[in-house]
């Protein structure tokens, strides 16, 4: 019969509607036909039997889910199974105070809004008229009213750089510093969805990456810094760069879709699928519909045989790009990118570009004694003939790693780092490269 479907995490694409015609949605107007909408107790038997397959947390996502007629009700029931509910929205549903109560009794623990500019006139060109405003009183409702009832909530700020807000990138941090957020996550627009329509408010490879420059420099400067930064679409040798340029401590994330992960998509009408980016691209995609769903009948095949055929796919179109790569076997970019050659193009150009850039620096770290390695945040733990290597970033992330002391390699490198002696030209050792690449350790000059 085959292994027993397991699943921990969701993204459950809820609502198909949206309050919003945002010129660069993803989804945009994609839907190849009109979905019928799940009833309430059949969504409640869907959470019901992912729940006995280990179903932990469920992303409540595209389009606007807080427009669901149910979506409170739909919330207070997975919280009582003991997943953990997170909602992406662009805020507008939460200019009423009643609706934000609601929410919180639901027992939502997270909520991202969608931002993209720090001026009404810049956001609303992306978003509509009037979205700013609302979604800025939005923020301040979930707050006040969290703090007020003693229900703290994590809020988190999603933005996209576009040709609109780029010229603005410096005012960003500060104008997302006045407001009561956890979290400012910076991202870049892929060429989907409406974007394909309107790809005149998409920056090129330079000007993304200079506006990270211009949002990181100008947070830094914060002298009390009240939320957490983080660039979410910087690839692997682009965040080592930024790290090692601008003084970051920031973790080095590798893209490992979520079809890889398992973290599949819920559609409204209650079909199962690897993710939503590839059904408007994948003619191919398998899916599980749901009367299987409920019965139980779902195994762990009806996706593995489609996730190992487009990961071959993959490791084929970026073997000449990526071969030899420290990352290449962990990296896993989206897979909707191979139905998109420009999308493709442009990232493997960045991450190309970005390696080299960092491997010259590194290179000058070598020649130079101004430079020193750093252990910021970094612990050791000694386990018999093992070393255990933790290291936790300013954004939450953390990391870890066991080395073997019975390598006299690594033996060495370690009895520097656990005494603090460790220089720029020590980068020479490939252990110490290692180190630097999975971001134990830092290089500061002086």
């Amino acid at each position: 019969m085959g292994e027993i479907f397991n699943i921990e995490s969701l993204r459950w694409e809820v609502e198909e509607g949206c309050n919003l015609q945002c010129l660069h949605c993803f989804i945009g107007n994609s839907r190849p036909q009109e979905l019928k909408r799940l009833t309430l107790e059949e969504e409640k038997k869907v959470v019901s039997t992912l729940c006995k397959s280990g179903l932990k947390e469920i992303y409540f996502t595209t389009k606007e889910p807080l427009i669901h007629p149910n979506i409170i009700e739909l919330i207070k029931f997975c919280t009582d199974l003991d997943i953990a509910c997170s909602v992406v929205t662009n805020g507008i549903a939460l200019c009423d105070k009643v609706f934000v109560e609601e929410l919180l009794n639901s027992g939502v623990v997270a909520v991202s809004i969608s931002l993209e500019g720090a001026t009404e006139e810049t956001n609303d060109l992306i978003r509509g008229k009037g979205s700013f405003k609302k979604a800025i009183k939005g923020i301040y409702n979930l707050y006040e009213i969290s703090m007020q009832s003693s229900r703290p909530i994590i809020i988190n700020i999603q933005m996209t750089l576009n040709k609109f807000n780029y010229k603005e990138c410096e005012s960003i941090p500060e104008l997302i510093n006045a407001m009561p957020i956890d979290t400012l996550a910076i991202g870049d627009i892929s060429n989907t969805g409406n974007a394909r329509e309107n790809s005149e408010i998409i920056l090129s490879n330079e000007e993304f990456l200079d506006g990270c420059r211009k949002i990181n420099k100008a947070y830094k400067e914060l002298r009390i810094k009240k939320y957490t930064l983080i660039f979410k679409s910087l690839l692997p040798w682009e965040n080592l760069l930024f790290n090692l340029l601008y003084d970051l401590n920031q973790f080095t994330y590798v893209p490992n879709c979520s079809v890889k992960t398992k973290r599949y998509s819920l559609m409204p009408d209650g079909k199962l699928v690897p993710c939503i980016s590839l059904l408007h691209c994948d003619s191919e995609i398998v899916s599980v519909e749901f009367d299987k769903i409920v019965s139980g009948e779902i195994r762990e095949k009806e996706f593995e045989n489609y996730i190992n055929n487009i990961s071959q796919v993959s490791d084929k179109v970026y073997q000449n790009s990526c071969s030899g790569c420290y990352f290449e076997n962990r990296c896993f970019l989206c897979p909707a990118m191979l139905f998109n050659e420009g999308e493709r193009i442009k990232a493997t150009e960045r991450c190309t570009k970005a390696k080299n850039l960092f491997m010259r620096e590194i290179d000058k770290c070598i020649k130079s004694m101004e430079y020193k390695l750093t252990l910021d945040a970094l612990f050791l733990e000694f386990h018999y003939n093992q070393v255990k290597l933790t290291k936790y970033f300013d954004e939450g992330g953390i990391s870890s790693k066991y080395y073997s002391m019975e390598d006299k390699a690594v033996s060495k490198i370690i009895g520097k780092l656990s005494q603090g002696h460790m220089n720029g030209i020590m980068l020479k050792n490939e252990f110490v490269r290692e180190l630097l690449f999975e971001g134990f350790i830092k290089v500061q000059k002086g």
